[in-house]
């Protein structure tokens, strides 16, 4: 199990739409609520959820995935107030341990 914990910063409050794409199963938390669940055996498949943001500012993210055999991937996307549906850029993580 492949196990990511960090903070995510959103730049706008409004809707939030998440996307999670993976071969096998993968599960997505923030702020400790869970968003989406995307589990079992399957190939590349994407299931979303949505959230509120009130408040713009960093979020504790927490993403789950495994892999079972054949292939393997995942992908977080998201989709909000001036963000077209894309990948989570890499500057909107970080970490502090």
């Amino acid at each position: 199990m492949v196990l990511i914990d960090a903070n995510l910063q959103t730049e706008a409050a409004g809707k939030w739409t998440f996307r999670l794409t993976s071969d096998d199963g993968s599960q997505l938390w923030i702020s400790g609520r869970q968003v989406i669940d995307n589990d079992g055996l399957h190939g590349m498949r994407e299931r979303s959820g949505t959230i509120q943001v009130d408040q713009i500012g960093p979020r504790n993210v927490r993403v789950e995935f495994f892999e079972r055999g054949g292939g393997a991937g995942i992908i977080v996307r998201w989709e909000g107030p001036g963000t077209g549906k894309s990948v989570v850029p890499s500057n909107a993580w970080s970490y502090t341990p």
